[in-house]
Formats: structure tokens, sequence, C-alpha cells
């Protein structure tokens, strides 16, 4: 299925550099109801004799389409195009039709050896190995691949991954930073938030967690959470509508169930399931309720994120040799400092806040934060923000968290860090600037607050929870008077 999916993630590729919308659409629509038979298929509740019967659907499917042979789904022109209404006429599509199916009948013995692959077990000695390495405390790498983003809400959104440890009470604490991927309303990879399509990218949905303690193992979840990025219109009409990210969906995975296959294999075949909140409420604490057993309704439309996991017990240095290129996620507290490495990097997370103002109080406000970093002469500077790693790095001048809907307390959980040089650090300081997003064009400014990110000797500031007062807009401020004066 694999190579299937992969063979079908190419064609999409060159589908939509020739901008054959319709093609890629049709394509897409493959992968997904491949994506739906197979995750029938895991389904660990089906009896044998039923997993069987849906694993043969899986398999006359995939011989159905070409597999990895899709390059022949769709008629194609004496030129190589595909055919369709503009560029054929009725009988000729007719013809090309037949050819295709024609093919499809050649193509058996290759399926043949598809369903091999497809119901074998994975015997590589490089496999094997793994699981008669020591059980000493070592450093692993993760590594993720994920196949295809298309989760069905039918606008540009944003994937946030991560690992997670469950802490004594229960609670998931995230350990590394995020690896962020955009997507078109088309599920095409791209650059930024509402940004074009970018085909290269395809190739690029790929990171590595860097540097696991094998002790973690049986504590380690991989936490994938979905944002969709529109204006708060029922119906988005002007491109200049003020846009936002609202919580859309989470998936929560144990990587400690997937070890023993992970150490047996070189890599392991995974469908992540994404769920929807019932509440827009619901959607900060989905993973902890997931992993709890609580019950959510899984996104309409959509039939998973395919991805393969592969733990290499090698150094970090030695598989990035083998994958250049591949965005790295360190943990927040390195597990390790090697000779060379550099990193000024500070994490921050928005945990919420509490509009308590009487005048704020009189309406239900859509709360949305917006972080600058800014010198202590109220300069704004530029490049020094990121939301984490990510396929299209890049350095952001302002960082925008998701919109809590109807909310004057909202508690958030939003991560990003910060990459001031140390020759500037000791005059710098972020503003976090509290923001009610209007339904279609626009928003108010209702209060901010700052943090100066040194202490009173030059230090970097600890590394603890902070509480910072919020202030009402300044009316004419310059300069970052704010730092001086008394405000209330």
């Amino acid at each position: 299925m694999d190579l299937c999916v992969k063979g079908w993630r190419e064609e999409m590729k060159k589908i939509i550099l020739l901008k054959k919308l319709n093609e890629y659409n049709l394509l897409k629509d493959c992968i997904s109801q491949l994506l739906l038979l197979y995750r029938e298929y895991q389904d660990p509740s089906a009896s044998e004799s039923l997993k069987k019967e849906r694993r043969k659907k899986v398999i006359r499917f995939m011989e159905s389409t070409q597999g990895a042979g899709v390059s022949d789904i769709f008629p194609r022109t004496i030129t190589s195009e595909y055919a369709d209404e503009s560029n054929t006429g009725i009988v000729d599509m007719i013809t090309l039709t037949k050819i295709t199916q024609e093919r499809s009948k050649e193509s058996t013995s290759t399926t043949k050896e598809r369903r091999k692959s497809f119901s074998s077990t994975d015997t590589d000695d490089s496999a094997t190995s793994h699981a008669k390495q020591k059980q000493s405390e070592r450093l692993t790498q993760l590594y993720l691949q994920i196949q295809v983003l298309i989760v069905g809400n039918k606008s540009a959104s944003s994937f946030y991954f991560s690992l997670h440890q469950k802490s004594p009470d229960g609670k998931l604490v995230q350990i590394t930073e995020n690896f962020v991927i955009y997507v078109t309303k088309q599920s095409a990879p791209c650059n930024t938030l509402d940004g074009d399509q970018n085909p290269e990218l395809f190739d690029r949905l790929k990171v590595l967690f860097a540097d696991i303690p094998s002790s973690s193992y049986d504590n380690l979840y991989l936490v994938t959470k979905v944002f969709t990025y529109s204006s708060l219109s029922a119906q988005e009409k002007k491109s200049e509508e003020f846009k936002c990210q609202r919580g859309y969906g989470a998936s929560i995975l144990n990587i400690g169930e997937k070890i023993s296959d992970l150490q047996q294999h070189p890599s392991v075949q995974i469908n992540l399931t994404i769920f929807i909140p019932k509440e827009s409420e619901d959607f900060l604490n989905m993973p902890e309720k997931l992993l709890a057993g609580a019950v959510f309704e899984q996104a309409p439309n959509s039939t998973g994120i395919p991805l393969q996991l592969s733990l290499i017990s090698q150094e970090l240095s030695e598989v990035q040799a083998k994958y250049p290129n591949v965005p790295v996620c360190h943990f927040l507290r390195l597990q390790t400092v090697k000779p060379g490495m550099s990193m000024h990097n500070l994490f921050v997370v928005i945990k919420g806040g509490e509009l308590s103002h009487a005048t704020l109080l009189q309406a239900k406000n859509n709360i949305m934060i917006r972080v600058k970093v800014l010198d202590n002469s109220g300069n704004e500077l530029k490049g020094y923000l990121s939301p984490g790693s990510s396929i299209f790095p890049q350095k952001l001048d302002v960082i925008e968290t998701d919109v809590q809907m109807h909310e004057n307390s909202p508690i958030m959980d939003w991560m990003f860090s910060v990459s001031v040089p140390a020759d500037k650090l000791i005059s710098t300081h972020l503003k976090f600037e509290i923001i009610n997003v209007k339904s279609g064009k626009g928003y108010d400014l209702l209060s901010f607050a700052y943090l100066s990110l040194t202490s009173a000797i030059g230090l970097p500031i600890e590394d603890k929870d902070y509480q910072l007062d919020c202030y009402k807009p300044l009316k004419n401020e310059t300069g970052a008077s704010y730092l001086k004066e008394k405000l209330t």
C-alpha cells in the first residue's frame, strides 16, 4: 500500500504543476478511498475472517487502479496530457478509456507481486539487529515520514506534530518542539499559511525527532493537532478579510505500544485518525481525553494521515547524513550537548489568560494573542520567531495563536520559539497583544502585556511559569514607554 500511495503522490505533483484541478481531485479521492479501506482492515475489533475479506478489498482496489503504475489511471492524449472535454472528443475519449482498461489487465503479474509484499512480514537482517541491541540507556532517532495530508475540512490548514509524555497526574506534557506543515484547501503542501501550493514539498513531509532516551519509550506519545485557517465569516467572500487559525481536530499515537514493532522492522506503517471536538472548548484537551478513552467523532471526509515511523539507533549526525535536508525537532531540554553545538532558542508556551475589566466582559470575545519581539526603544525586531521546525524553514516577525471563540477566559497551549542573538538579548522583550477578532474584516486590540528576556542583572530569564499583567492599549505610544511608566 505504501508503494501505491507514494506513486499517487508523485502523480499529484505532476498534475498540480499542469494545473489540472479535476484530475488532482480525482486522484485525491482515490487516495482517500484506499486509506478508508485500509483503516477498516486495521480495525482491531474485526474478526480474522472479516480482516481477510477487507484485505482482499484493499488489494482489489490497488489492482483496479494500477497501484504504483498510477500514470495509467486516467486516459492520456498522444502528447501525454490528461484527456478531458477540453482537448479530446467523445469518440477519442472512449477509445483512450478502452486502451487504459487493457493496460490494467496486463498489470496482473505486477499486482500479484504487490499482493505478496502486502501480506508478508519484513525479515530484513538490519531490522532484527534492533532487537539484539543492549537494553542499556541510549539515544535514538525517531524518523517520521508523512505520505499525504487529507482531512476534508475544505480550507487551508496547519498541522502540528510533537512528542509528549504523561505526567503522574495524567496530564500530557510536550517535550519536543513542533513540526509544522501548512497545506492549501486542496490538501497540497505550501510554504506559508494561505500560500500557494508548492509541489516540491510533497517529497519533504519528513522529520527527525532527535536523541530520544530509550528509558522514555514506555511513556512517549505523538500528538497531532490540526488548525483551519480562514476568516470568521460564514461565507468568506473577500481576500482582504482577516484570517486566523482555529482548532479543528487532533490525534494521539502511543509510541510505546509500537516500540516492539519499531525495534524489529525498519519501518512501521501507521494511519492516524483525526477526531474533532464536540464543542470548541473541548479542542485543547482532546489528546488527553482520547488517551483516557473518551469518544469523539472522526473528522468527516477524512481518511486519516498515513505515515511511516522508523526508530534508528545511530548518532544524529549519522542519520542526518543519510537523510539530508530533513528537519530536526529537538527536545525542549536537550538530552545531550555535543561539541560545536550552538542553540539560542527560548521556548515559550502561552497557557491562556482572563479578561476581568467590566467593559470587556459586556460581550463574549473571540480571543487571539499576537506576539512580537521589540527592543527596549520600541523597535520591532524582524525574523526572530518560529512556530517550530518546518519543511519550509522560516523565521517570522509575528506569532499568532489560534482563536478562542466566545471566550473571555481563554485556555491555550501555544508553543513557539524565540531566537535572539546573545548580544541583543539584554535589550529585548516580547510584547503580547490580546486581540478580539471580528467576524469578517478587522479586529480590536483589547490589552497588552510584555516580558523582558533577561533578568535585572542581565542573565536570561529563568525557566519557570510567568503570570503577566495586562494593560490598556496606550494612545500614541512611542518608544516602548510602557517599560518606564506606571500602567493600569
